[in-house]
C-alpha cells in the first residue's frame, strides 16, 4: 500500500464516522428562573475598613471591619491567625475566640482572654 493509499483510506474511514456525529442544539429563549435560583450565590462581606492599633500596655492588633456590620476579623500579630468576632447586631461590641472589641473606629475598647480591658487607638 502506497502513501496515498493509505491516506485514502484513513480519510473514507473519518468521513464514515462523521454522520455518527449528532448535531449540539442551542436553545434560546427567556432564563429558566428555577435554574437562576438554584445557582443563586451569597458572597462573604467585603472589608469596609482596617486598622492597626496600638493599645494600652504597648501591642498592636490588627483589625478588619467587615461591610454587613457583624464581623470583624482580628489578628494579634501581622501576618498572625484570623480570629473572626461577631456581633448579635450592628453597633454591638464584636466578640468571639475569648476576645472583645467594642467600637469599630479609631479608638477601640479591647478584652483579651483573661486580661482587663483596656483601650486601642488607630
Amino acid at each position: 500500500m502506497t502513501r496515498s493509499t493509505k491516506a485514502s483510506a484513513v480519510g473514507a474511514a473519518f468521513l464514515m464516522l462523521l454522520p455518527a456525529c449528532k448535531p449540539t442544539t442551542i436553545v434560546t429563549g427567556p432564563p429558566d428562573e428555577h435554574a437562576n435560583a438554584a445557582m443563586h450565590i451569597t458572597l462573604p462581606p467585603a472589608v469596609k475598613a482596617s486598622y492597626v492599633y496600638r493599645c494600652a500596655d504597648n501591642s498592636v492588633i490588627y483589625v478588619d471591619f467587615l461591610s454587613d456590620d457583624i464581623t470583624a476579623n482580628l489578628r494579634t500579630q501581622q501576618m498572625g491567625e484570623i480570629t473572626s468576632l461577631n456581633a448579635p447586631a450592628a453597633g454591638t461590641a464584636f466578640a468571639g475566640g475569648g476576645y472583645e472589641i467594642s467600637g469599630n473606629g479609631k479608638q477601640i475598647n479591647f478584652k483579651r482572654p483573661q486580661l482587663p480591658k483596656e483601650t486601642c487607638q488607630a
